[in-house]
């Protein structure tokens, strides 16, 4: 399918769900065989979710929506443990990332009233830049191919960082591609759109956010988070270490700011993805230049729009997008053909969790349009430590460049156990079935293995459960 087509195709979807929820509004909806089907979907995600999310840990809130009607809202877990307080549907959580799409929003809306231009270079902002980032425009701010690298002070999370000192230190980095020319996905991106932003509109990043894009909506519990502010409803963060949980680590929310620092809950989140299908911040076509992958130099898409993830997933259309700074990890999802939104909230970090937040939502997904994944029953075989020793090692993934997470896998091997992933703090063990192929439990993807001649390992490709897969030649560390 050409890329005209899909754009295409989204638009008039996006039209269809748009002309449905408006005749939904107006008639009344008549019972129909579904609500039996419904009750199902609903049994199935509870018993999901209770099976990720124990009653006495860290939990999650969970919303699902279906052509604006919600299907499915509840809480599962804690959402602080040391006053044993239960999570509710309607608390708060940092969303991290998810902040991203709320500024590409923002930048689309000026963009609407002639205000800002997606073909501006980054210097007519920020004049005291390099004359050579003249070629970096705001679409590459949007769509991470400016070339600037990825960034956080993690050595001095705890303290406030100024706006002014976090972009001169982005003006100092080295840029790791020419504008246009790959996908690195970067945070600094980000803080430059939520400057120019303030820029443009003449108000702060908080304010414009607030008035222009919250209120509408009725976005009460949404906000930029900071550490002096009393939040109400704002769940703990927690970390899990050596099995047990421990309380996040502070950070300072000066450092992820328009790329990452907002707070929100299910509810909210709900009523912005109604917004954003209804017209009510920018209009459909705005919306769909954010929901389209940007094409590369070379030709080959990004896989990522104005703030949103975007790909297909079991033969749809999927526009995703996750998030997560110290104690929270989250997820959202939306599927235009379905009319299928998902947002998955979490106070909690398990680097080795099985599936993660990401693979959760998909499952909730799944059920919601009745293709729940299938599990099949593997069983491990046993091997030796040198035998395992020749798949270890750095992978690099066919068609990205550079060392960040985008870029590599490695698979580890530490005392006849197996990981697979990016660094030994996000990783997950995989077992053996046969000697080509690995698998992890709960999860229905594979890794497999294809071997030269000689027998060393050439490739790994993990099959995932969407139906995409991932390549990694194996190469020499640096």
């Amino acid at each position: 399918m050409l890329k005209s087509d899909i754009v295409n195709n989204l638009m008039a979807l996006l039209l269809l769900l748009q002309t449905g929820s408006a005749l939904c509004a107006q008639t009344p909806e008549k019972p129909t065989t579904t609500e039996l089907d419904r009750s199902m979907v609903t049994s199935q995600i509870d018993v999901l979710m209770q099976k990720y999310y124990p009653a006495d840990e860290p939990g999650a809130a969970l919303i699902v929506v279906r052509n604006n009607r919600v299907i499915f809202r509840k809480a599962y877990g804690m959402a602080d443990l040391q006053l044993d307080c239960a999570m509710e549907p309607g608390m708060c959580f940092k969303l991290g990332s998810v902040t991203k799409q709320f500024t590409a929003v923002a930048i689309m809306r000026l963009v609407e009233q002639e205000k800002v231009s997606l073909a501006n270079p980054l210097t007519a902002y920020f004049p005291e830049f390099p004359q050579a980032d003249s070629a970096i425009t705001i679409r590459h701010l949007l769509t991470h191919t400016s070339g600037f690298d990825d960034y956080i002070d993690f050595a001095h999370i705890r303290e406030d960082v100024s706006l002014q000192d976090q972009i001169a230190v982005i003006r100092e980095q080295e840029r790791v591609a020419a504008p246009g020319e790959k996908f690195h996905y970067s945070n600094p991106n980000y803080i430059l759109l939520g400057r120019i932003i303030e820029i443009v509109s003449g108000r702060s990043y908080a304010d414009y956010l607030q008035q222009k894009l919250f209120e509408p909506l009725k976005m009460t519990s949404t906000r930029l988070g900071d550490q002096a502010t009393a939040i109400p409803g704002l769940v703990s963060g927690y970390r899990q270490r050596d099995g047990q949980y421990i309380n996040a680590p502070y950070m300072s929310m000066t450092h992820p700011w328009s790329a990452g620092g907002l707070v929100s809950n299910v509810d909210d989140l709900a009523r912005w993805q109604a917004g954003l299908r209804g017209g009510k911040l920018i209009s459909l076509a705005s919306l769909k230049q954010c929901f389209t992958a940007f094409t590369l130099n070379s030709g080959e898409s990004a896989e990522y729009g104005y703030g949103w993830f975007v790909d297909k997933w079991k033969g749809r259309y999927k526009i995703a997008h996750g998030g997560g700074v110290f104690g929270f990890v989250n997820h959202c999802l939306f599927l235009p053909q379905e009319g299928l939104y998902v947002a998955l909230l979490s106070n909690r970090i398990v680097p080795d969790a099985v599936p993660g937040t990401e693979g959760i939502a998909e499952m909730v997904a799944a059920i919601a349009i009745g293709e729940p994944f299938e599990l099949p029953d593997r069983t491990a075989i046993t091997m030796s430590e040198d035998e395992l020793q020749r798949y270890a090692g750095l992978y690099r993934i066919e068609g990205m460049q550079g060392e960040g997470p985008m870029a590599i896998r490695r698979i580890m091997v530490e005392n006849e156990h197996v990981y697979f992933g990016i660094n030994v703090q996000r990783r997950i063990e995989i077992y053996p079935e046969s000697k080509s192929l690995f698998f992890i439990p709960g999860v229905s993807g594979t890794i497999r293995f294809e071997f030269e001649e000689n027998g060393k390992v050439e490739r790994l490709i993990q099959d995932r459960s969407d139906g995409s897969e991932l390549v990694g030649m194996k190469a020499e560390e640096k």
